[in-house]
C-alpha cells in the first residue's frame, strides 16, 4: 500500500476546510455585513411607511409604500437607497416578487425576503445618473405587498425598520434616519349582517289608518331636526402617498373602490385624499400645478428640470491607466470597468470604461476626464465587472492605499496600477447588477454555476475568465479558491 505524502495530506485538509469551515466563514461575513450597515445616518432623509396604520381582515392584501421625505433646507442627490424591515411572518406573507422599487430609484438591486425580514436596495440606474430629492418634498421609494395569512392572530402587528442607508451621491455620507414603521390591526372576519324587515303576514291583522286631525295649525318658526349622516362601520380609506401630496402620484383605496390621482389637463391635478366624516372616504380636490411652478404629469405636479450635458473639451485631462484582474494571466476579451475620480467634497464617476488585455492579462484603458479640474490632486476608485472596488492613490501602487492622492495634470496622465490586483467575487446578478459585497449570495452563484449548463450564468461566475478550446465558460475549483481569497476584503473600497 502506498504511503500518503505531505502533498496529499494538505489537499485532504483543504477539502475538509471547504466542507466544514466555509459555511462558518460565510455566516461570520453575513453577520459582520449586518453590523457594518446597521446604523442610521444624519437623518435629513426620513423613511416612513404609508399607510402607517390600517385595518385588514384575514386573506386581504395590504399595500405598503416606503416614503422618502427630505426635511433639510437643500436638495439632496442620491444614487442608491437601502433598508431592512422586520415583520411578523405568522401574520403576513411577503414574496420578493411583490417588492417594487419606484419613484426616483426605480431599479431593484436587491429584494430579498427571509423568515421575518425584508431587504431592499433600490438604485437610479446602472450609470452615474443621480436622483434629486427637493427640499420639503416626499416621494415613494418602494412598494411592498403584504398578504394577511388565513390563520393570522387578531390584533396589532408591527412592521419596523432595522437598517437604513441612503448615501449622498457626492460625499457618500449616509443621509437617512432610523425610519418610522407601521402598526396594522387584523380584525375579525365577520361583518355585520342586515336584519331583515318584518314582512306582512297574509291573513294577519291589517293596519287601520288613523285620521289626522284637520285644521290644526303647525307651530311656526320652530326649526325641525336636521338629518345626521350615519357612519358606515365597514368603511375604510388608505392613501398610498400618505395624504394630500401633490408631488407624488398616489391611489386612495376604499371599500367603494380605488381612486388614483390624475391630470385633468397640463395645469390641473385631481388629487385624491382621505376624509373621515361621516365615514372614511376618498375626496377629490383640484390643484393648480402652475401655482407651484410645475406641470401636471402622470398624476403629480412635476417641477421641470434642466440638465446640462458636458461637452468634451480638447483641454480636458486625459487618463491612461493599467489594471490587472486577480487570476487572469493571459489575453481575455474586452471588459468594462467603472472609474471614480475623487477628492474631499468631489466625486466624478465614469461608467463602462473599456479596458483591453495584453498577452500577460494586463488591462489598459483611457478616459477623457470631462468635468475634472486640473492640475489638482485626486485618488481613483476602480471596480471591475466581477470585482470589489479598489482605491488607488499612487502610481505603481503595490499595496492597499489608505490615504494620499495623485497629481492630475491638464493633458496626458499615465498611471500603472497592475501590481495591485482587482479581487474577484462581487458577482453580478442576471440583470448585471453588483451590490458591493462579497457574501453568501455570491458564493451561492458560484456553487450554482458549477453544475449549470447556462453559459450566461457560468460566464458571470467565471472569475478568472478561462474557457475551453471550444469557447465554453469554465467554472471550477479555481474560482472557489479565488472567491475565498476575496472574502477577507468583502466590501467595495471607498466606492
Amino acid at each position: 500500500m502506498n504511503k500518503i505524502g505531505k502533498k496529499e495530506i494538505f489537499i485532504l485538509l483543504g477539502l475538509v476546510f471547504l466542507l466544514i469551515g466555509l459555511p462558518l466563514m460565510v455566516m461570520v461575513v453575513k453577520q459582520s455585513q449586518e453590523l457594518r450597515r446597521g446604523a442610521a445616518g444624519s437623518g435629513v432623509l426620513k423613511l416612513l411607511l404609508r399607510p402607517a396604520s390600517a385595518d385588514k381582515r384575514r386573506g386581504e392584501t395590504l399595500n405598503v409604500y416606503v416614503k422618502l421625505r427630505n426635511i433639510s433646507s437643500s436638495t439632496k442627490e442620491i444614487r442608491v437607497a437601502g433598508f431592512d424591515l422586520t415583520y411578523d411572518s405568522s401574520v403576513f406573507q411577503v414574496d420578493s416578487d411583490s417588492i417594487v422599487c419606484n419613484g426616483p430609484l426605480p431599479v431593484p438591486a436587491r429584494t430579498e425576503v427571509s423568515s421575518n425580514k425584508i431587504e431592499v436596495v433600490c438604485i437610479k440606474s446602472l450609470g452615474s445618473a443621480t436622483a434629486s430629492i427637493v427640499s420639503g418634498s416626499g416621494v415613494n421609494l418602494a412598494q411592498i405587498t403584504f398578504q394577511v395569512k388565513s390563520g393570522a392572530a387578531l390584533g396589532n402587528s408591527e412592521v419596523n425598520f432595522v437598517r437604513t442607508n441612503i448615501p449622498d451621491a457626492h460625499t457618500e455620507v449616509d443621509l437617512s434616519d432610523a425610519g418610522v414603521g407601521g402598526n396594522y390591526r387584523i380584525i375579525t372576519d365577520s361583518s355585520p349582517t342586515n336584519t331583515p324587515r318584518p314582512t306582512n303576514t297574509p291573513g294577519g291583522p291589517t293596519n287601520t289608518p288613523t285620521r289626522r286631525p284637520t285644521n290644526t295649525p303647525r307651530p311656526t318658526n320652530t326649526p325641525g331636526p336636521t338629518n345626521t349622516p350615519t357612519p358606515d362601520p365597514n368603511a375604510f380609506c388608505n392613501d398610498s402617498d400618505g395624504g394630500y401630496e401633490i408631488y407624488t402620484p398616489g391611489t386612495v383605496t376604499t371599500n367603494e373602490g380605488d381612486f388614483s390621482d390624475y391630470c385633468q389637463d397640463q395645469d390641473t391635478l385631481i388629487e385624491y385624499y382621505c376624509l373621515s366624516y361621516p365615514s372614511p372616504h376618498a375626496n377629490p380636490d383640484p390643484q393648480s400645478c402652475a401655482g407651484v411652478n410645475s406641470v401636471c404629469s402622470d398624476g403629480a405636479c412635476i417641477q421641470p428640470t434642466i440638465s446640462l450635458t458636458p461637452i468634451p473639451s480638447p483641454d480636458a485631462p486625459r487618463l491612461s491607466f493599467k489594471v490587472k484582474f486577480d487570476g487572469v494571466t493571459g489575453k481575455i476579451g474586452d471588459q468594462y470597468v467603472k472609474v471614480l475620480v475623487k477628492r474631499q467634497g468631489f466625486t466624478k464617476e465614469f461608467e463602462d470604461v473599456l479596458v483591453v488585455a495584453d498577452d500577460n492579462g494586463v488591462m489598459s484603458g483611457t478616459i477623457s476626464l470631462v468635468g475634472v479640474k486640473a492640475p489638482r490632486r485626486y485618488y481613483l476608485v476602480i471596480k471591475g465587472p466581477k470585482h470589489v472596488a479598489e482605491r488607488f492613490c499612487v502610481n505603481k501602487q503595490n499595496g492597499r492605499c489608505e490615504s494620499g492622492q495623485m497629481l492630475v495634470i491638464r493633458r496626458e496622465n499615465n498611471f500603472d496600477f497592475s501590481a495591485w490586483l482587482l479581487m474577484a467575487g462581487d458577482i453580478p446578478d442576471q440583470n448585471g447588477l453588483q451590490d458591493g459585497v462579497v457574501d453568501s449570495v455570491d458564493f451561492g452563484r458560484v456553487k450554482k454555476a458549477l453544475v449549470s449548463t447556462d453559459e450566461e450564468e457560468r460566464a458571470r461566475a467565471n472569475l478568472n475568465f478561462n474557457k475551453t478550446s471550444g469557447g465554453k465558460e469554465i467554472v471550477n475549483g479555481q474560482d472557489i479558491s479565488m472567491f475565498l481569497g476575496t472574502m477577507s476584503t468583502r466590501y467595495d473600497d471607498d466606492y
